[in-house]
Formats: structure tokens, sequence, C-alpha cells
């Protein structure tokens, strides 16, 4: 997936922001501007919780702002997500019934993400 870009409503939290362009609530958010990423809790309509990075940057002046989601399950190369949001995640067995590539994925971000907090 590409980059998407807008203009943002810079009252608006990144929390704020992202539930209304995802169109799901999210729980939790916390922006990282060294990485210039912002992890998040997303609720998912089934009430099930998963992890999402948001890579992000402005330009033109801060007329736009520009981001790209990664799915926990995508693999993300980004590990500062702090544990007051991994805690919120729900148990990835529950997320991904069935082993899947996609669910190894999510194991290794979040252990990545526990190690570097640690």
């Amino acid at each position: 997936m590409g980059w998407l870009y807008c203009d943002r409503d810079e009252r608006l939290s990144d929390k704020e922001f992202f539930s209304s362009e995802l169109h799901l609530e999210v729980v939790a958010s916390h922006r990282d501007r060294g990485e210039r990423v912002v992890y998040m809790a997303v609720r998912l309509e089934n009430g099930l919780i998963f992890g999402m990075v948001a890579r992000y940057d402005t330009c033109h002046d801060r007329l736009w702002y520009g981001y790209k989601l990664i799915d926990e399950y995508m693999g993300p190369t980004y590990y500062n997500c702090p544990p007051a949001i991994l805690d919120k995640l729900s148990p990835l067995e529950e997320l991904f019934p069935e082993p899947s590539v996609f669910r190894q994925y999510a194991v290794e971000w979040r252990a990545k993400c526990r190690r570097h907090a640690a």
C-alpha cells in the first residue's frame, strides 16, 4: 500500500484523526516523533484489537499530512510501541485462529517491541 495525503485538522489528536480515517475505533495511540510514526491499538467491528503503525510525514509547510498504514501482521520494522499499547491488543490466537505467516509476523513484531521496551 502506498502513502495517503490529506489535509489534517491539527486540533485533532492522533487517536481522533485515525479513528476518523479508518472508520474504526483507535483505543490508544502514541506518537514517536523521532521515528515519525504513530503506534495504535485499533478495535475491529468484532471487538478484537490489533496493533497498527502509521508512518507519517508532513510536506508543503504542513499543508499536507501523509501517512502509510502498516498492520502488525504485515511485519512493521518499527519497534518503539509502548507496552501500554501492546497490553491492549487481543491475543493473536483470537485474531488469527489458524497458524499463518500473518500471525507469525505479528508474533515477531510484538516480541521485538517488548524487547525494545525492556
